[in-house]
């Protein structure tokens, strides 16, 4: 993003504002390396998709259903990408789950107890702000009920498949996400697509702590 969020800032805020900062301190540092591993996993997963993207239609579709070297490396590839793309979606969706209880801290929202905070009740405690809004906007935001759909659908239900797609239609080719259902019907996405959403996501955590920076009285 141009403009991120200046996190370090705000731990500074906490350690010199708070009588009591360790556990806040350690919630920044741990929503900053669960952002590092979203990365390592969305980058890993991109990666392999390109690899598999980039083969000939034809050449790929027979490789594909074939026992030779390059059918087990397209198989092999496909696995990284399921592996990245599921852990970068899950990785997403636990940050907003970290955030929350960051904000629910920093902001002193004690009418939350600890084993209740999340993004529903954390929207409920603010007072009318950008922050709120923020929360608020969630539950009409396409990409976070994707992504929360299928985290919850993988957490409690079963493992999406992903499937290698092979098509001489417009000459795409890729892996895919399968349709789901949760509380709804989500269609079938590219690896790609759902990784964007994931990137969305994430996004949504950054754009949250340059809000939650300002409610703080902290220039970003």
């Amino acid at each position: 993003m141009s403009n991120p969020w200046q996190c370090g800032m705000l731990r500074e805020h906490v350690q010199a504002t708070y009588k009591k900062p360790e556990e806040i301190v350690e919630t920044i540092d741990s929503i900053n390396r669960a952002i590092d591993i979203f990365h390592y996993h969305a980058y890993t997963a991109k990666e392999a998709y390109e690899r598999i993207e980039s083969g000939d239609i034809q050449h790929l579709a027979f490789a594909l259903f074939s026992r030779s070297d390059e059918g087990v490396k397209i198989r092999e590839e496909k696995l990284i990408v399921q592996a990245n793309t599921v852990a970068a979606i899950q990785s997403s969706r636990a940050i907003l789950d970290l955030f929350a209880y960051m904000v629910r801290a920093v902001l002193n929202l004690k009418s939350i107890p600890k084993n209740k905070c999340g993004i529903g009740s954390v929207s409920s405690a603010l007072p009318n702000s950008e922050l709120k809004k923020l929360f608020e906007d969630l539950k009409n935001d396409e990409d976070f009920k994707y992504i929360n759909a299928l985290t919850n659908v993988l957490k409690h239900r079963i493992h999406i498949p992903f499937e290698i797609t092979v098509s001489t239609v417009g000459g795409k080719s890729g892996v895919a996400v399968r349709a789901f259902e949760y509380e709804g019907h989500y269609p079938r996405k590219w690896a790609e697509e759902a990784l964007t959403s994931a990137f969305n996501v994430k996004n949504i955590v950054i754009e949250g702590g340059r809000r939650l920076n300002r409610e703080c009285g902290l220039d970003n």
